[in-house]
């Protein structure tokens, strides 16, 4: 009895095409489907990948009010995992390549502020998983200008609290804005300065209009005043 030879593009000789027959080892492939869907299940409920993925569009399509909170608790469930990637992993990672450049003198030196405030650099990631969970952030801030905003039509002082500068630039710093789109604090205040001089140069000018207006008045009607006072009575 000769072997069968499995090779690629192989020829089997056989006497009789009856004695080649399926053989039947009695196992049931769906219950290993079934095995390996299991499987495949508990690793995406050990990964939240169900709760990662927004809403499919069958029936009615989800309002966008409905995808923003499903996007919410996508970032809630990512926000530990990038904590600890960003504190144990990438943190060590690029500290240590800063100082190794910093001491080769392969960036810039420090600035002597710095130096002499003795303050501490914080590392920001600007990548897009970081700049999701800076939405939220971002989102607040919007929604605290608007409410404000419709505050201060009944409590105007509410305007006082805030600092729109520092505002402007968080929401920037938020929504990943280069920084080279904002102009510095210096130039912003000079800005501000001229715009402060004009509108009091404007209001004294009104106020100055007003007065020669009042003054104009006054003298014509003293004139005719003194004009009733000079003319002869008639016969």
């Amino acid at each position: 009895m000769g072997s069968f030879d499995f090779s690629q593009s192989s020829v089997q000789v056989v006497r009789s095409i009856a004695g080649i027959k399926v053989f039947d080892a009695g196992i049931n492939l769906a219950v290993g489907m079934n095995d390996v869907e299991m499987l495949q299940r508990s690793i995406k409920d050990y990964f939240f990948t169900d709760q990662l993925r927004l809403p499919d569009p069958q029936g009615t399509p989800a309002t966008a009010y409905e995808i923003s909170i499903r996007y919410q608790q996508m970032q809630k469930l990512l926000g530990p995992t990038l904590g600890r990637l960003q504190n144990d992993l990438l943190d060590p990672i690029v500290g240590r390549a800063f100082k190794i450049l910093s001491r080769s003198g392969a960036i810039p030196p420090v600035p002597t502020e710095i130096v002499d405030a003795n303050a501490e650099y914080d590392i920001e990631y600007i990548g897009s998983l970081s700049a999701a969970q800076k939405s939220d952030r971002a989102a607040g801030i919007e929604r605290f200008v608007v409410a404000v905003g419709n505050m201060s039509a009944v409590f105007p002082e509410a305007l006082d609290v805030v600092d729109s500068n520092e505002t402007v630039r968080q929401l920037a710093r938020d929504l990943a804005i280069p920084p080279l789109l904002l102009r510095d604090k210096d130039e912003v205040e000079t800005l501000q300065d001229d715009r402060k001089a004009q509108q009091e140069a404007m209001q004294q000018a009104v106020v100055a209009e007003q007065q020669g207006k009042a003054q104009q008045s006054q003298m014509d009607a003293q004139l005719t005043q003194q004009s009733a006072l000079t003319a002869p009575v008639g016969m």
